[in-house]
Order: C-alpha cells, then sequence, then structure tokens
C-alpha cells in the first residue's frame, strides 16, 4: 500500500492556542533502562518551553521519579489530549524535546522567575507555594505530533485542510505517520 506524502510538522506556534487552552497535561519520562513513567502535570508554555513546577502538594520526597529519570534521560514527552463522545471530536496533541531538571542552586534566576512568574499566571494556587525554593522542569520541544478524525478538531494553524472529510475512520494529522502505534 503507498504510503500518503507527509505533510509538515505544526510547529509550537502552530499549536500555542491549544497549550495555553488546556489546562492540564501528562508527562512522559523513562529511566536510563527505557522504564517508562506517566504523570498528571499543570503546565506553563513560557520562552518557547513546557514549564513544570514540583509544587507543595504533599510528597515524601524532592527526589520524584520523574525527576531522576529526567537527569538519567533527558527526553520527556508532553501529551495533551481532548475526549468527547462525539468520536469526530477527538484529538491528542504530541510534544517530544530534551528536558532538564532545574535545581534552585543553580538555575538561571531571572529565567526561573520568568517561568514561576507564568506558572502562577495559569494556576492561582501556585500563588501561595514557594515555588523558588522547589525544582522546575523545562521540556524544549523539537518534535510535534497531532491526531484527531476530523481536520478541524482541533483546529492547528497552518493545517492543510481537505476539501472534503477523510473516509469515515481515517486519521488526520499534519505530522509524519505514526509509526509502531505512537
Amino acid at each position: 500500500m503507498p504510503q500518503s506524502p507527509r505533510s509538515p510538522q505544526p510547529s509550537l506556534d502552530d499549536v500555542r492556542h491549544l497549550l495555553e487552552a488546556s489546562r492540564s497535561a501528562h508527562l512522559a519520562t523513562a529511566s536510563a533502562d527505557a522504564d517508562p513513567h506517566l504523570m498528571p502535570v499543570v503546565y506553563a508554555l513560557h520562552d518557547d518551553a513546557i514549564w513544570i513546577a514540583i509544587d507543595e502538594k504533599p510528597k515524601t520526597t524532592l527526589r520524584l521519579r520523574r525527576l531522576r529519570n529526567i537527569e538519567e534521560n533527558a527526553r520527556a514527552a508532553l501529551l495533551l489530549d481532548h475526549y468527547d463522545d462525539d468520536w469526530s471530536q477527538l484529538w491528542w496533541l504530541l510534544l517530544r524535546g530534551p528536558a532538564k531538571v532545574w535545581w534552585p542552586q543553580t538555575w538561571d534566576a531571572e529565567q526561573a522567575a520568568a517561568a514561576i512568574a507564568a506558572l502562577r499566571a495559569r494556576y492561582s494556587q501556585y500563588k501561595t507555594m514557594t515555588l523558588e525554593e522547589r525544582p522546575l522542569l523545562r521540556i524544549s520541544p523539537d518534535r510535534i505530533t497531532h491526531w484527531s478524525p476530523n481536520p478541524t478538531s482541533p483546529p492547528i494553524a497552518g493545517a492543510p485542510h481537505p476539501t472534503s472529510p477523510p473516509a469515515a475512520g481515517a486519521p488526520h494529522s499534519t505530522s509524519p505517520p505514526i509509526v509502531g502505534g505512537d
């Protein structure tokens, strides 16, 4: 079966509105021996990077598995998705890229302060938390993929839209075809 031509990968600007509208996502990391770890997170987009705070919700340690994983394997992924009983409205957005743990003792104070301000602007719960004393995660997306059965859900800026809808069940994506059940 011939492969469909690859469409250009969406840019961060193309999906910025989805990142700003979504309130939560799932962070995927893997250890050095490829043991996966998935966590729900809240985040802020600042300076073309995804920032995630390790906040003051109860934790047994600050040496969380997601932090250890990123220190061992500096690749991470952030998944946003939308479910609807009308499956023509389903979509997901996956951002992958290098990740880094920013520890307060070693971070760039100006950049960390801007990231914390962006997180506090998005989540009122952070206004009373001392995020300046806790680690931050920074993901710099270098690969963005998305899927929806409907070419207009979600609207990806700059995405080519066919003049007629795809056949029932046919995937629509402006990203490279998914191999291996991404």
